[in-house]
């Protein structure tokens, strides 16, 4: 009887945490009513929302631009020469250039740049590689 009560328990936990979700889902949009980003937000400790989890980022023609996790990634928080937010980005990250070419990959950590990070030219041939620790070159 024990072990039906611990296992009963354990599938209960297990399906708690596979119906969990990071927060809130967001769509943003362009002016013209097409998708300019879709991702989670959650509200912070002060209670502003916040980008957590798995987010993409499009061009206004709609091909992907971005793509990557935020961790307490602040809306007013500093943004990087694609206009696509920096703060509170996470691991993995790659951007796309408008003709959906590769044009960027690296890894953040505490929403810096941390290690190897790539760029591409737009015809996809690699422009250059440039490794990091910190944020610094």
């Amino acid at each position: 009887m024990k072990n039906l009560k611990t296992i009963s328990l354990a599938i209960l936990c297990l399906g708690f945490l596979l119906n969990c979700k990071p927060g809130e889902e967001r769509t943003l949009r362009y002016e013209d009513g097409a998708i300019k980003a879709k991702g989670y937000v959650k509200q912070d400790a002060q209670g502003n929302y916040v980008r957590t989890g798995d987010w993409v980022i499009y061009h206004e023609s709609g091909q992907k631009k971005a793509e990557g996790r935020y961790s307490e990634g602040h809306e007013n928080g500093k943004r990087g020469k694609t206009d696509v937010l920096i703060d509170g980005r996470q691991g993995k990250w790659t951007f796309w250039h408008e003709n959906g070419m590769k044009s960027q990959e690296g890894n953040f950590k505490d929403g810096k740049i941390e290690g190897k990070d790539t760029y591409w030219y737009e015809n996809g041939q690699k422009q250059f590689e440039i490794n990091y620790k910190n944020g610094k070159k």
